[in-house]
């Protein structure tokens, strides 16, 4: 038993018995077993035509050529190559040629605009912040070639090194280290009455000017680290507060954050013990306020 495939171009009946094989198959498993014949080519198109046909190295080219008169039959070598039959008989038909030329034939593949040299200078202008608009413009001025937004999005995303538009980080996150110790000391403190701890914390806060006009998304190398910080910005420490149903209505800075009055980026000063020792004075007035004395809900 055969199915009879009928088709216009014989190019097309390997691609088209693919698509009837595998509706046949969805219906009954029968199928599977059954060959399918093309009435153009009168060829049996088995399973392993059906799967998209890899494209020959000249190596393997250079093989079938050689081997125009070998005892190797044309559906055997197509079966092991994953080609169609013609494709064998076409490189075979080249081997026999006095001069046999086994490379692809020239104008294979989308031509390039750009070299590789235009390429690297048009992906250091995306680095930097430039948007597709902008770099096509930049790009038809400088090499006096016109490119579609979509021409220079396909060169950002090829070559060794791609790029890829995502948000900008600017801030570091925490280490793999760090978060498995904080999850394994929130494990040890499953029993303890958290509602009755006071939670303390410091944090570095640091300003500056932006050049980049508060970009959130950029054209970026895959896995870069964060933006680094602008040279010399206002730096500010200071210490929190909370506790179950509270939190502090003030901060307590400490250095390096500027003397106040003074037109300084960051405090020369050290934080040493006194420094701390602020801390717990302007911490001690803060629970005073949370839980007055006798109140009987100190923590």
């Amino acid at each position: 038993m055969s199915v009879v495939l009928q088709t216009r171009r014989a190019p097309s009946c390997v691609s088209t018995a693919g698509v009837v094989w595998s509706k046949l198959t969805n219906v009954l498993p029968l199928f599977e077993q059954i060959p399918i014949i093309c009435l153009l080519c009168s060829t049996h198109i088995c399973r392993t035509h059906m799967v998209k046909t890899a494209r020959l190295t000249v190596q393997q080219r250079t093989e079938i050529g050689e081997s125009a008169n070998g005892t190797k039959s044309i559906a055997q070598q197509a079966r092991q190559l994953k080609v169609s039959e013609p494709t064998i008989k076409r490189w075979q038909e080249e081997g026999l040629k006095p001069r046999p030329n086994y490379s692809d034939r020239p104008g294979r593949g989308r031509k390039r605009i750009f070299n590789t040299e235009q390429v690297g200078v048009i992906k250091g202008w995306a680095r930097k912040g430039a948007v597709v608009k902008k770099i096509a413009e930049k790009a038809h001025k400088r090499f006096d070639t016109k490119a579609s937004k979509s021409t220079i999005h396909r060169v950002l995303k090829s070559g060794r090194y791609p790029l890829v538009f995502a948000p900008v980080r600017r801030a570091k996150e925490l280490s793999q280290d760090n978060k498995k110790k904080r999850e394994a000391w929130c494990g040890t403190s499953k029993g303890c009455h958290v509602g009755k701890w006071v939670f303390v914390d410091a944090k570095d806060l640091f300003l500056y000017y932006r050049a980049d006009k508060n970009l959130k998304m950029a054209w970026q190398d895959i896995g870069c680290p964060p933006k680094p910080m602008p040279h010399n910005p206002w730096q500010f420490r200071f210490y929190g507060a909370v506790s179950k149903g509270h939190k502090c209505t003030t901060l307590f800075f400490v250095p390096p954050s500027p003397t106040v009055g003074t037109k300084q980026h960051k405090s020369k000063l050290p934080f040493d013990a006194e420094c701390f020792k602020g801390v717990l004075d302007w911490l001690r007035g803060e629970l005073d306020v949370w839980y007055p004395p006798g109140s009987g809900h100190a923590p």
